[in-house]
């Protein structure tokens, strides 16, 4: 029988890109990429196992269609030689050869699918990384919202730039919150059905929270959601998280009440309005007021869906206290700690492993000498962990960023004595590095800051040290950490801010940095390079440096 050669192309073409996909889907499955690219939205719990098992089939009927090859084009030159008076022999000997051989592919398409599933991390890592890496590009947008004495409303509104993979656009003026802005916090909504929404929410100079939602075309404004008072807005007394499953919105905040069970307050946005306010019964008898709040999503679309841990501090006898959100409501209160390094920074944090899904919090403690202690959280409360000597003095700001690879965490550190470390989690066991700097720009504001890459492990620490420039340093996939290299930035700098990019290829890393000048600035790191793309590339005058009023948020940047 003659075969068509446009319907061989169509079979070599079509062989060959199942194969293609189907080694990418048993790939997003085995190195847990299939929770980070949005597929888990469309196909539920099952998505890792239908992506590794559809792959690896999609992969042997590739490689079936790519075996048999040779035989199907043998064959086209042979009928393409013969005339139309061909004779009969030479038809049947063309025939015996293709029985023949057809018995071949079936044997030949299963070892080629096993070879290269096999071998995969050898040849073809960087062509997977780098796919999942353009798939996820087209997923994600970033944007920095920042205060700046700019526009129409100067300091009382926020103000917006977004990212489009290369360079920011300009600055565009969000409504007036009602009082000036102080501190800023945003978060992106993960949910398919809802993937333009946003939550930006300011604490400004008047003690109120206002907040702010993107609903794919305009802003919804709800101000005076939330009163922290005019002394707990020196701090950054709130947070604002996403469930991760179900795409709700918490916000948590301090609240200034003289009533004893009303210690904390929260709301939640549904995608359609805000609740009520409710509040958080610290078992305390005193009225308490908390000064810093931090919140974290548990990472995984199976097992505790829509938890949120909760660590705050708060001031009257320098408590650090833990919650934890089912959904619905707060439960399994634990103090953490009865006396904190510092109440008026940010020596307290939490995140979740991201691939255990437990949760890490830490805080500072130290008379002199300064600790990290801390605690696991992983459906009951574990026992405290051994504490990890720091240094000489007590540590006044934590960052905690989990690595999206593994169960690592990594933690900067900076004391009162402005020295700077990074203390790492290996999934068992806290590790302290040798000291980066020993006098770093501020103790008093958070002047450096770490982030992982979007894959492979590596990552990012930045401060600032000297006048006129940034220091950093790389810590690569086995763990070790580059020599100190610097980058030309004006004046020195308190505040320091990283975020990571996991949907954009070629800038794994956005920052900014906040210099003695009022001048908001913009960098980016590629992988191999940090960027300064302006000192003031966000804006000249934020008129202050006394509070982290700029934040960087990224389209599921988890």
């Amino acid at each position: 029988m003659r075969q068509n050669p446009k319907l061989l192309k169509i079979r070599i073409i079509f062989g060959f890109v199942t194969l293609i996909f189907g080694l990418l889907a048993a790939n997003l499955a085995l190195f847990h990429w299939v929770e980070r690219t949005g597929l888990h939205y469309l196909l539920g719990d099952y998505a890792r196992y239908v992506c590794a098992y559809g792959g690896f089939m999609a992969m042997i009927f590739g490689a079936t269609l790519v075996s048999n090859l040779p035989n199907p084009l043998k064959t086209l030159k042979i009928k393409r030689q013969q005339t139309v008076n061909e004779d009969k022999k030479i038809k049947e000997k063309v025939t015996i050869q293709k029985k023949r051989k057809d018995r071949k592919p079936p044997i030949t398409a299963v070892s080629l699918a096993f070879l290269i599933f096999m071998l995969f991390p050898l040849i073809a890592s960087s062509l997977v990384s780098y796919t999942v890496s353009i798939i996820m590009m087209f997923e994600s947008s970033a944007f920095v919202y920042y205060r700046s004495n700019s526009g129409a409303n100067m300091l009382f509104s926020p103000k917006e730039r977004t990212w489009n993979g290369s360079t920011w656009s300009s600055e565009a003026e969000m409504p007036p919150s009602g009082g000036i802005v102080r501190f800023i916090r945003a978060a992106h909504c993960p949910s398919r059905i809802r993937r333009d929404e946003k939550i930006i929410v300011t604490l400004n100079e008047d003690g109120y929270l206002d907040a702010y939602v993107w609903n794919s075309s305009s802003w919804l404004v709800t101000n005076n959601i939330g009163y922290v008072g005019t002394i707990a807005n020196l701090y950054r007394a709130f947070d604002i998280v996403y469930e991760y499953s179900s795409g709700n919105a918490l916000l948590a905040y301090a609240v200034y009440s003289t009533n004893t069970s009303k210690d904390l307050a929260y709301k939640t946005w549904d995608g359609t309005q805000w609740s009520a306010e409710s509040y958080i019964d610290d078992p305390s008898v005193f009225d308490i007021q908390y000064h810093w709040i931090k919140l974290a999503s548990y990472p995984l679309m199976v097992g505790r869906v829509n938890e949120i841990a909760i660590i705050a501090s708060e001031e009257h006898s320098n408590d650090a206290n833990a919650w934890i959100w089912n959904g619905s409501s707060w439960g399994n209160y634990l103090q953490l700690e009865g006396s904190v390094a510092s109440r008026a920074t940010e020596c307290i944090s939490v995140g979740y492993e991201q691939q255990s899904g437990e949760a890490m919090f830490i805080w500072g403690w130290g008379v002199g000498t300064g600790y990290l202690q801390s605690r696991k959280w992983t459906g009951t409360w574990g026992s405290e962990l051994p504490q990890i000597m720091i240094g000489p003095n007590r540590p006044r700001w934590f960052t905690l960023k989990a690595d999206p690879s593994s169960n690592r965490i990594m933690v900067a550190s900076v004391d009162q004595g402005r020295d700077l470390y990074t203390i790492r989690w290996n999934g068992s066991d806290w590790a302290r590095d040798d000291i980066h700097d020993d006098n770093v720009d501020s103790s008093t504001t958070r002047c450096a800051d770490f982030e992982w890459e979007p894959i492979e492990s590596n990552g990012l620490l930045v401060w600032g040290s000297n006048m006129g420039s940034l220091s950093y340093k790389t810590l690569t996939v086995t763990s070790l950490w580059s020599g100190i290299s610097t980058v030309t930035a004006i004046g020195i700098h308190p505040w320091i801010q990283l975020r990571q990019n996991v949907g954009d290829a070629s800038v794994k890393i956005l920052g900014s940095m906040l210099n003695n000048n009022y001048d908001l600035g913009a960098l980016k790191w590629d992988g191999s390079t940090l960027t300064n793309m302006g000192d003031s590339a966000f804006s000249s005058n934020t008129t202050t440096t006394d509070f982290e009023c700029f934040d960087i948020c990224f389209n599921d940047a988890r």
